[in-house]
């Protein structure tokens, strides 16, 4: 073998070795991942508190500054409700902006939904035709995809709804806020509604 024939055959294995040597030095630097499992449903799901970041009630200083709110929850499976809970009616202000609440949906299937109604009393009753309007609405075909806010807002009367949240158990598990924001009369509102999500 000729000396420049040795030389070519040289560099090709000293190519290979580097490239393989390469290689191994890649094959052990990659993580080694696993396929994501599969996210499951909650099978409960807990109502922790309802906190107010910006009042309904405080765009001048002719507003009451103080919001009265009620929460209604459904529990509902293809337009029929299976559960339904209502809170006591909280009053918000600056300084007591949040509520603690204390109500657990349990054995949640996967085909059911929680719709969550935020309403802000304007008369000193709560009245019951809201129950019947809010419930109308979950009952309603397509709901929530065709879901009316101003009309709803339009039948409950002197009381404003500050808006509707709709999820289903196939949720991710653990803490989760869900924000009401938006206006009221040309006034900012925002409220967190914080819950838990179990397995």
């Amino acid at each position: 073998m000729s000396m420049s024939n040795f030389t070519v055959a040289q560099k090709v294995v000293t190519r290979t070795l580097l490239f393989l040597l390469f290689c191994y030095a890649l094959a052990c630097t990659t993580p080694n991942t696993t396929p994501l499992a599969e996210q499951k449903a909650a099978s409960s799901i807990q109502l922790d508190s309802l906190l107010v970041l910006d009042l309904s009630e405080d765009m001048s200083r002719l507003s009451t500054q103080e919001d009265e709110i009620v929460l209604l929850v459904y529990l509902s499976q293809n337009g029929v409700i299976r559960d339904s809970w209502q809170s006591p009616l909280y009053t918000f202000t600056l300084r007591h902006n949040k509520h603690a609440l204390s109500h657990r949906f349990q054995a949640l299937q996967a085909a059911d939904r929680l719709s969550f109604f935020l309403i802000e009393l304007d008369e000193e009753q709560f009245s019951p035709d809201v129950l019947e309007r809010c419930a109308a609405a979950v009952k309603a075909p397509h709901f929530p995809h065709q879901f009316d806010p101003p009309r709803l807002d339009s039948l409950i009367g002197d009381d404003d709804l500050l808006g509707m949240r709709s999820i289903t158990p196939q949720t991710q598990v653990g803490s989760q806020i869900i924000r009401f924001k938006g206006r009221q009369l040309f006034d900012a509102f925002e409220y967190q509604l914080h819950l838990r999500a179990f397995d």
